[in-house]
């Protein structure tokens, strides 16, 4: 992630393996909205672990799929997830100022990020980064939260006290919890030209075969920020265990659902 950014989950052994239910809850669905042809391509800012990274380039038979990393731990499991692929590169790089040779800038057909800008305190200069190196006529396309998309029935008081303060910890760090409601304004901001908006729905109910992996996710992003919570006192440690004890036992309800649609826009470079 860029100097200017905030990992509020840290790159633990537990966030790696959250972030594997993450992909395999969203990777197909992502792709199949973005459309590829096959042949594209990919610049990938703030790459991850390389999952999604991975997905691309199985997608991208006779396409290039190049990754951006700062996080050196993030990047070697990266390097790890993508081994044996000879259409992705891994470079480490800030996603402000991504490592390309003037050369590449103006080359790709698609340049991504997805839950990259909820991490930054300066997420228009990732945008105009992006808007950089996409070619004339080629798309950017960005995937963000809009943490305020959550809906539980029935209703968690407890845990939804808990995902507030969750929420709070992005505003004290100077990064913005719901700005995946702003991403067209930020491609049009950077001079490019919006052409798709939609919701992928990242939620699930109780009897989906789907419903424990989306539930170990949700439960995942939290726990794995509850030290950052305690330790900028937005919650108490009794607090915080009586929310994710309820949110362990709201799942086993046969009428559980939980709602959630993450934004995904898209935009071309005019030319």
């Amino acid at each position: 992630m860029p100097p200017t950014s905030s990992y509020i989950h840290g790159t633990s052994a537990a966030e790696h393996e959250r972030l594997a239910w993450m992909n395999r809850l969203l990777n197909a669905r992502e792709l199949d909205a973005i459309g590829l042809s096959g042949d594209e391509r990919v610049l990938e800012l703030g790459a991850g672990t390389g999952l999604f990274a991975r997905a691309l380039a199985e997608r991208l038979p006779r396409g290039h799929v190049l990754g951006i990393e700062l996080d050196e731990l993030q990047l070697a499991a990266a390097r790890t997830n993508t081994a044996g692929l000879a259409n992705v590169e891994l470079r480490r790089g800030d996603a402000c100022a991504p490592p390309l040779a003037p050369a590449e800038l103006g080359r790709f057909d698609l340049v991504h990020a997805r839950f990259l800008l909820e991490h930054l305190t300066d997420p228009e200069a990732a945008v105009r980064a992006m808007a950089r190196a996409v070619r004339p006529g080629g798309r950017v396309a960005l995937v963000d939260d809009d943490h305020d998309t959550l809906r539980l029935w029935p209703a968690a008081p407890a845990f939804e006290r808990l995902w507030r303060a969750y929420c709070g910890e992005y505003t004290r760090r100077g990064m913005d919890p719901w700005i995946g409601r702003r991403l067209t304004g930020l491609l049009a901001g950077a001079g490019l030209e919006p052409c798709d908006a939609t919701l992928l729905f990242f939620g699930a109910c109780a009897g989906m075969e789907l419903f424990p992996t989306v539930m170990d996710n949700m439960i995942g992003v939290v726990a794995g920020a509850l030290p950052e919570l305690e330790r900028a006192g937005a919650l108490g440690p009794a607090e915080a265990r009586t929310g994710l004890e309820e949110i362990v036992a709201w799942r086993t309800r046969p009428d559980a659902a939980l709602w959630y649609g993450v934004p995904l826009a898209v935009a071309r470079r005019p030319g």
